[in-house]
């Protein structure tokens, strides 16, 4: 089930996917990014659909036809400007947002890569295979998939994987990189085909949407964000029952490059 909504329509339902998702979101991917993080949630429909609800309620008190945590953090644009100098209003609004992500999620993933350790270990003629998107969703991606392999799920039930769209000119190699990931890791189908959606108008993308932007300025910063957003931020995942989160430094990269020309396969090794 894709889950759509918006503050000024009816909520819209398209069914496309299984009754576990996963929704996964990218941060850092401007030029000039030092890292690349990619992030997100699983949860069951009725979960999924219970938080659209309850968020689009939300962001209707707010006037606002969606949420982008960039924007709200920085307190720049049309719609998130207002909240410039406003801590309260920052407050009374990421609160209840950040509840629901607490009280729906059942897991929590993330995996990132730093451009740093791509350029030290991966030789140029094979930096195309090793973009730091592409790079980053495997590496998130494989702790989903052994721990969705870990879960008393009865077997039919697949888990579907829908991603954020914005990275549009990067779709083929995304798609590439999780075909690839699900022949090697995933050999009794646990796993959907991937699909993408739009951020603004599917609600739990804009969830994925806030633990990428965290990943992603932790790792570049030292810390998530400052004040009480980051506390806030901190609250929501301590409500998360599980949270898996990985990186692949220089070593791990060096290793998979070793082992890619020792092979010289047609297509590149999973990180």
């Amino acid at each position: 089930m894709l889950h759509q909504g918006q503050p000024d329509a009816e909520e819209k339902w398209v069914a496309v996917i299984r009754d576990y998702t996963a929704y996964l979101d990218p941060s850092g991917t401007h030029d000039g990014s030092p890292v690349v993080a990619v992030a997100g949630f699983v949860a069951p429909a009725r979960n999924w659909a219970r938080l659209t609800k309850g968020w689009v309620s939300i962001l209707r008190t707010w006037g606002l036809p969606y949420f982008h945590m960039a924007e709200f953090a920085s307190a720049r644009g049309k719609l998130f400007g207002r909240f410039s100098g406003d801590e309260d209003a920052q407050n009374r609004l990421i609160h209840p947002l950040a509840k629901l992500v607490r009280d729906h999620v059942t897991v929590a993933f993330a995996g990132s890569v730093e451009v740093r350790h791509i350029e030290a270990a991966v030789p140029a003629e094979l930096r195309e295979w090793f973009a730091p998107l592409p790079t980053a969703f495997q590496v998130c991606m494989q702790v989903l998939i052994k721990r969705w392999a870990e879960k008393r799920v009865p077997a039919r039930e697949q888990l579907g994987v829908i991603f954020d769209q914005d990275n549009c000119p990067r779709m083929l190699q995304l798609h590439a990189a999780y075909n690839q990931l699900t022949a090697v890791w995933d050999e009794t189908g646990r796993l959907g085909p991937v699909q993408f959606a739009d951020k603004k108008r599917v609600i739990p993308l804009q969830t994925a949407d806030m633990l990428a932007h965290q990943v992603f300025r932790h790792l570049k910063d030292g810390l998530p964000e400052t004040g009480e957003i980051r506390n806030v931020l901190r609250w929501m995942l301590e409500g998360v029952r599980e949270q898996y989160v990985t990186t692949i430094d220089e070593a791990g990269l060096a290793t998979v490059v070793a082992k890619m020309l020792r092979q010289r396969p047609d297509r590149p090794p999973t990180t």
